[in-house]
Parts: structure tokens; C-alpha cells; sequence
């Protein structure tokens, strides 16, 4: 308890919803570990002491907000060590995907146009390709 007789618990601002917010923005705004540093030094700042106080005041524990408090700032230490490395994964995952969209596209992808296999086989019945010196190059890389 305060020293003029009222409860921390009643006059402290809405800090656990603030928090959210800001884990959110950093786990959008910063890199993977620079996040989780941020992220994680903005909840030592803001939760750590109220939960502290909590726990030597239990008489404001036993209010609803000193109920709710823990919960909320417990959610918000579950986003700093579980979602943001899902989140940088999965943008990982994504940034791959859309790198191997733009190589299959630069290999045959939508401006490509079909054509005939008529010429191919004209030039292996002319005997322009050498299909055994390619497969002894195979076999011998295999072995390697």
C-alpha cells in the first residue's frame, strides 16, 4: 500500500496494454535477436517491478486488477519467447519461397512459350549429342 492509503493497484496506468503493443511493433519492426532483446528488456522495465510488488503487497494481489495483472504481463512474456521466433521464421520461410518463385519464373516460369520437341529429335537422330559420354561423366561423379 501507498503511503497516502491508496492501492498502487488503483492508480497505475494501463502499462499491460501498452507493453502488447510495443512487443507487437517490435517483433514487425526488429531484427530476430534484436528483438527478443528489445522486446524482452521492455518487459524487465515495465512487468518485472509490478509483479515484484505484487508479490509483497498480497493484499492487492487479491484485487481483480492484481489478478489480471500477472496474466496479461505473462501473455506478453509468452509473445517475446514464443511468437517472435515463429514470426522471424516464418518470414524467413516466406522470403525463401518468393526467391524460388522469382528463380522458376527466370527459368521457364510465365514468359516461357512451349515449342515442339520435332527439332530435339531431329538433332539426336543427326547424332549431335553424345547421350553415353554423358552418362559416363554421371557415373563417374557418382563414384567420386
Amino acid at each position: 500500500m501507498l503511503t497516502s492509503g491508496r492501492q498502487l493497484i488503483t492508480i497505475l496506468p494501463p502499462t499491460s496494454s501498452l507493453l502488447l503493443i510495443l512487443v507487437l511493433m517490435v517483433m514487425l519492426l526488429f531484427p530476430t535477436r534484436q528483438a527478443l532483446r528489445v522486446a524482452l528488456l521492455a518487459w524487465l522495465l515495465v512487468a518485472w517491478p509490478v509483479l515484484i510488488y505484487l508479490l509483497l503487497h498480497p493484499l492487492e494481489m487479491e484485487t481483480p486488477r492484481g489478478r489480471n495483472l500477472p496474466m496479461a504481463y505473462g501473455t506478453a512474456l509468452v509473445l517475446i519467447a514464443v511468437l517472435i521466433p515463429v514470426q522471424r521464421g516464418l518470414a524467413g520461410k516466406i522470403e525463401r519461397l518468393t526467391s524460388e518463385r522469382a528463380r522458376l519464373a527466370a527459368f521457364g516460369g510465365a514468359s516461357s512459350t512451349p515449342v515442339s520437341l520435332g527439332n530435339l529429335i531431329e538433332r539426336m537422330e543427326r547424332g549431335e549429342f553424345d547421350l553415353i559420354a554423358v552418362g559416363r561423366a554421371l557415373l563417374t561423379m557418382r563414384s567420386d
